[in-house]
């Protein structure tokens, strides 16, 4: 059963000013926003200037957003806010300034691959944490949303950024419609996953709750990586030719291994160190694991720190000797080879480090957050965006594989995933209009929900292979 949510109360003093903060003075904000993201989108898109470095700057700009939007809730909210809220609005004008150069070099729209994806997503989680910011003063999804955008630009910068042209099966008008369709369904269900988090927060979740949650978060990821690569204390990774930017072969499908010697060993002592908080809250009980949380923590934090650094060097590091004994010399590797492993495990390190901001003062942050009734609404809110965007993307989708394939629905991975994911959000509507469900329930759905979105955007695309294999 959920836990019932208290009756909305007056905003207390820290939560005024900072929606005074997060407020701007103009009633047509949404006029300008448009208007200055399509100034901004037509210098891109005729001057074509270079992309890299607006990505780079966008980054940039996201994670300072992220860091004020963190110290908006657990220190001065008024300074902090403007900053982070003038953070995220330039770093989308320079995304958008980024997409628009690449769409006049390409010549169409940033939908071929999973870095323009990626690109795309990053733009759309931002440009609605702008507009709920500003519609409803949400200043607080800023905190779960901005990590959220500058973890995929990280991401992005692994992943192969040249221009090519489109596969026969993406040359299509429908292009547009359809994965504009899906970039802004993904994005409200991000932003939904942040709004449920906070309503946990304020609804009463206990901060060695969240401590575990990350801790399990953290660990879980460090074990795909081991179980990827880890083989008796060596990482076999893919070799990587940085003149082409791309693995290098064995035969087609089997790709040259190199062994990073000692490297596993680290890389495990990350995961013990990222799974110490969960194990310490499920042992002990919430009581007894408060007193000591704040410790593991930051041995937590510490060692997966040490776990990313020496992935990161050892990526970089080389040549190692390869795993194939009819390779007789040694070749690199590259973050780029496994363009999920650093990013995954940066993601768990910034959500450790967030609960561990978060726990010197979660008194004062709860009381910062509007109540949990509103929390809840808004979540409630976001999805009854996203999931008619998502039905339209998933009827888009099956018009254009009947052209494109000769069948409306092929079973092919990602489209079973994308229904697996509308599913699960109408679930959420339909338990939240017809049963009746509010408070902890519904905030556990979205956050599942949004797991669900992950697998289907990343999941799908590395590990099962199928039609939309390209993306």
């Amino acid at each position: 059963m959920g836990r019932s949510i208290s009756a909305a109360a007056p905003m207390k003093t820290g939560e005024a000013a900072a929606v005074r903060a997060a407020a701007w003075p103009s009633r047509s904000v949404f006029g300008f926003l448009a208007a200055t993201l399509l100034a901004t989108a037509s210098l891109g898109y005729i001057v074509e200037l270079p992309e890299a470095p607006l990505v780079k700057l966008a980054m940039a700009a996201y994670v300072a957003a992220s860091v004020c939007y963190a110290l908006g809730l657990t220190r001065a909210p008024e300074r902090w806010l403007k900053l982070a809220s003038s953070g995220a609005l330039v770093g989308l004008l320079i995304q958008t300034t980024a997409i628009a150069s690449r769409w006049a070099v390409s010549g169409r729209p940033p939908f071929s691959n999973m870095y323009e994806m990626l690109l795309s997503f990053a733009w759309g989680v931002v440009l609605l944490h702008v507009i709920f910011e500003r519609k409803y003063k949400a200043f607080y999804s800023g905190v779960l949303a901005m990590p959220v955008a500058a973890l995929s630009m990280v991401l992005m910068m692994f992943l192969d950024s040249t221009v090519r042209p489109l596969v026969p099966a993406l040359q299509s008008s429908l292009l547009h419609v359809h994965v504009s369709l899906a970039v802004i369904s993904y994005a409200a269900f991000a932003l939904s996953f942040g709004t449920a988090l906070l309503f946990l927060m304020r609804d009463g979740v206990s901060i060695e709750a969240f401590a575990a949650w990350a801790s399990a978060l953290a660990a879980f990821i460090y074990a795909a990586i081991l179980g990827a690569f880890f083989r008796g204390g060596r990482m076999l990774l893919p070799a990587w030719d940085a003149s082409t930017r791309q693995k290098i072969m064995l035969e087609r499908g089997v790709p040259i291994q190199v062994s990073v010697e000692g490297l596993g060993w680290l890389v495990l002592a990350g995961f013990l160190c990222a799974l110490l908080p969960a194990a310490w809250y499920l042992w002990s009980g919430r009581e007894a694991s408060a007193r000591r949380m704040s410790l593991l923590l930051w041995v937590s934090l510490a060692g997966q720190a040490v776990a990313v650094v020496a992935l990161i060097l050892g990526l970089l590091g080389g040549p190692y000797p390869a795993v194939q004994p009819q390779i007789d010399q040694p070749l690199l590797t590259s973050p780029s080879a496994v363009p999920f492993v650093v990013p995954g495990a940066l993601a768990g390190l910034v959500f450790t480090g967030l609960v561990l901001l978060f726990s010197a003062r979660y008194g004062t942050i709860v009381s910062r957050l509007p109540v949990a009734e509103k929390l809840d609404r808004l979540t409630y809110r976001i999805i009854q965006v996203g999931l008619p965007l998502l039905t339209l993307m998933i009827v888009t989708g099956a018009f254009w594989a009947n052209r494109a394939w000769g069948a409306y629905w092929s079973w092919d991975p990602k489209e079973d995933w994308a229904l697996i994911t509308w599913f699960t959000y109408a679930a959420y509507l339909h338990t939240r209009m017809l049963k009746g469900w509010r408070g902890r329930r519904s905030a556990y759905f979205a956050i599942i929900g949004f797991g669900v979105v992950l697998f289907t955007f990343f999941g799908v695309s590395y590990l099962l292979s199928g039609l939309h294999s390209y993306a």
